[in-house]
């Protein structure tokens, strides 16, 4: 008798053909493009908030400066090569004992002292967007002297706006500065004098400043400069390079090159590594991203403490 055959019973195995494994191949291929710009926007989301939060965090630091120093904000520069704005800061953003250690009588940037201590990275004074180092030796940054090997700050103070017609010091070595902004040279502003309001005025922006390819700045740490640098004076007061500041002069995220564009050292344009635009610190600890493409005009207004103008936040 014989039995019936089964139906598995010699069925022959089947494998893929080339052109199927092509397809798959090519489906996780496009589900792999698909998902890299979700994972890229939420890694940039993450920096946005990080730096977001750095930001508010030095808008605490000078509010408690404040209520210490008799209702004034850190001085934005005050004179050759000595302590301003983000040596003040360190006390209220957790930092004390590198503050403790500073020589705040020797120059920041050839005292012993400071010149150790230059090189220690301050976390709060760091763009998460950032790409490069954070911190330079004087062989990885000889282009700029003695002015920026060190650890960096991807921040700085709001120094006002040109054009005006108000006092404003003479640099001609490198750039002309107003005395309209929160953080001005040999001034430690009084809340006061902010008549314009606290929540309409802009107190610290990012600053990342690259050269276009190819431009003596162009590579990191380009015109960045360390948190320890207040400012570095030249042939007069006035003639003070603004390490710890900039003045508004320039749109933001504005593409110059310091050389070929003769762009002075003090207006470089606000900029960062964040598409779109820069994070700014407003006068009363608030924290807003400002796009690159605003009006030109409200955001001049908004960097001076006094003009009057009716101006408010986008």
């Amino acid at each position: 008798m014989c039995a019936h055959p089964s139906p598995f019973h010699d069925r022959p195995q089947r494998a893929f053909t080339l052109v199927e494994l092509l397809v798959v191949i090519a489906i996780i291929g496009i589900l792999i493009a698909l998902l890299l710009p979700a994972v890229q926007s939420a890694r940039e989301a993450a920096r946005r908030m990080q730096c977001s939060n750095n930001l508010k965090q030095m808008g605490l630091a000078l509010h408690s400066y404040a209520c210490t120093w008799k209702e004034t904000f850190p001085v934005g520069s005050n004179g050759h090569c000595k302590h301003a704005l983000f040596s003040q800061m360190l006390p209220y953003l957790e930092m004390q004992p590198l503050y403790d250690q500073l020589d705040f009588n020797g120059s920041t940037l050839t005292s012993s002292v400071n010149k150790q201590l230059k090189h220690t990275v301050v976390p709060t004074y760091i763009c998460p967007s950032w790409p490069y180092n954070t911190a330079y030796t004087e062989s990885e940054n000889a282009v700029q002297a003695g002015a920026a090997p060190g650890a960096l700050t991807l921040y700085q103070g709001v120094g006002g706006a040109f054009p005006t017609e108000e006092p404003y010091g003479s640099s001609p070595t490198v750039g002309d500065w107003p005395k309209n902004g929160m953080f001005v040279p040999y001034s430690w502003r009084h809340i006061s004098e902010v008549r314009d309001g606290l929540s309409n005025t802009l107190a610290m922006g990012e600053f990342s400043h690259l050269d276009r390819k190819g431009g003596r700045f162009a590579n990191p740490p380009g015109c960045v400069r360390v948190w320890i640098a207040g400012g570095y004076v030249f042939n007069s007061e006035d003639d003070i390079a603004l390490m710890a500041s900039k003045v508004v002069a320039n749109p933001i995220n504005a593409k110059v090159d310091k050389i070929a564009d003769a762009v002075d050292f003090n207006h470089l344009p606000f900029s960062s590594f964040h598409p779109g635009g820069v994070h700014f610190l407003v006068g009363d600890g608030s924290v807003t991203f400002l796009s690159e493409n605003m009006e030109y005009l409200l955001y001049q207004q908004l960097a001076t403490v006094a003009r009057g103008e009716v101006a408010s936040l986008p």
